[in-house]
């Protein structure tokens, strides 16, 4: 799976910045050694579970960090570390987020960085949010568009 396709491009030059040594090309990988990995795995669940019955939607990993790739590959939610989540959202829904109290991180203007634990409310309540904000960036992403393409599941095979 490819994720270079423009819409992605701003955060393709954000991740090579965060690696050390930078990459030549970053690839989009099913799994990675614990190594490896640049987010504790309580919150690669948390992100893989915002997208559940999300059609099509992938996690990935892009230089250590867990995405969510929408089908048309455009990435659509980030983690790392222990706190940090972050969804690409239209302006309207950007107004609708609990932002994350340690600021954005950068990604550019689409992206709100988010609370992904939602300590303040009763479990049920903050799981239903942050999976309405992964709806929400799913959406966003299919209108961003990108070369939508058939999966293997899709055409009978394993996915």
């Amino acid at each position: 799976m490819s994720v270079r396709v423009p819409q992605n491009a701003g955060l393709l030059t954000w991740l090579a910045e965060q690696a050390d040594p930078a990459p030549r090309w970053i690839r989009a990988r099913r799994r990675i050694s614990a190594a490896k990995l640049r987010c504790h795995p309580d919150l690669v669940e948390r992100l893989h579970s915002s997208a559940a019955g999300l059609p099509g939607t992938r996690l990935r990993y892009l230089v250590g960090f867990p995405v969510l790739v929408h089908p048309n590959e455009i990435v659509f939610g980030i983690a790392a570390g222990t706190t940090w989540l972050a969804f690409r959202l239209p302006l309207l829904g950007r107004r609708a987020v609990i932002p994350s109290e340690w600021g954005n991180r950068g990604l550019g203007p689409e992206w709100v960085d988010v609370d992904p634990w939602l300590s303040m409310f009763p479990l049920h309540e903050g799981t239903s949010r942050v999976r309405g904000w992964s709806r929400a960036a799913y959406t966003h992403a299919a209108e961003l568009g990108g070369p939508a393409r058939a999966s293997r599941s899709d055409l009978g095979g394993r996915r």
